[in-house]
């Protein structure tokens, strides 16, 4: 039965798509306006003055004239948010798992995050995935997750972990090397810059894409799309031309394929599978 396909994406990647999407233009908008608002002062003499001028003239009441720390703040914040829409993307990636392709996830522990999680439950083995997605990646992510964890709990021990996370950084692979060579980052957690937010939020959206393309059904794996549907199969019974069209339908629409592969698999499928319809 067809295995792959170069159009086949799991709803929870395409909705990281896009809220990154939208995430990477709203950080964008902010970091020009920090910039012009940073320079603007720059030019005063007074920046107390200016942002007490600038605070009247929007009406918006800022009690911090100091603006040395004001970006860094904004880069931890973005760090934050990057890993928000990740985390989500592992949390469904492993519900679709359940209700899309059947297979349940196990490892559960204590301690254990999602992406360490999920790398255990895909059909590769954990090494495997490791080197699918890139170790380089998944450390960096491990990185960026501690350095969002230390903006949110700010104890020693978190203090202690993200120190650590970062001098044991994983080398980029040549590859990841050329393709982030443009980028000042990652840096240190008390250096964070914007190029640590577009770093990170291109390595989520690529570990996403590669936990997508790994998650492709293989041969008869393709037949769950008929958990839940057998009742309007059998409705059709007798009809192969809309049973095909219907499982091709619902292969197109869950998983994004062309309609060329979708029309292959749902043959072949109604052709195994014959007794359900």
């Amino acid at each position: 039965m067809t295995s792959s396909s170069n159009t086949f994406s799991l709803p929870c990647y395409r909705r990281l798509q896009k809220e990154m999407g939208e995430l990477d233009a709203m950080v964008e908008m902010t970091e020009l306006a920090a910039r012009y608002f940073v320079a603007a002062a720059a030019n005063k003499t007074s920046v107390k003055d200016f942002v007490a001028a600038a605070s009247k003239s929007h009406g918006v009441c800022v009690n911090v004239s100091e603006l040395a720390s004001f970006q860094t703040h904004l880069y931890r914040h973005h760090i934050v948010v990057v890993y928000e829409s990740a985390d989500r993307f592992f949390t469904n990636l492993r519900r679709e798992h359940l209700d899309l392709l059947s297979r349940e996830y196990s490892g559960d522990a204590k301690g254990i995050d999602k992406l360490s999680l999920a790398l255990k439950n895909m059909k590769r083995s954990t090494h495997e995935m490791q080197r699918f997605v890139g170790k380089d990646l998944i450390s960096l992510f491990h990185y960026y997750r501690a350095v969002r964890n230390w903006v949110l709990h700010e104890d020693q021990c978190v203090v202690e972990t993200v120190e650590a996370e970062f001098e044991n950084l994983i080398p980029w692979s040549p590859e990841n090397e050329k393709k982030y060579e443009k980028l000042t980052a990652p840096n240190s957690p008390e250096k964070l810059c914007f190029d640590d937010f577009v770093l990170f939020s291109r390595i989520a959206k690529t570990i996403g894409e590669r936990f997508s393309q790994a998650s492709i059904p293989q041969g008869d794996e393709w037949s769950s799309v008929l958990d839940g549907h057998s009742p309007t199969f059998k409705k059709l019974a007798g009809n192969t031309t809309r049973i095909r069209k219907k499982i091709s339908v619902n292969l197109k629409t869950v998983f994004g394929l062309d309609t060329t592969t979708a029309d292959q698999i749902a043959f072949e499928i109604e052709q195994k599978h014959d007794s359900l319809m």
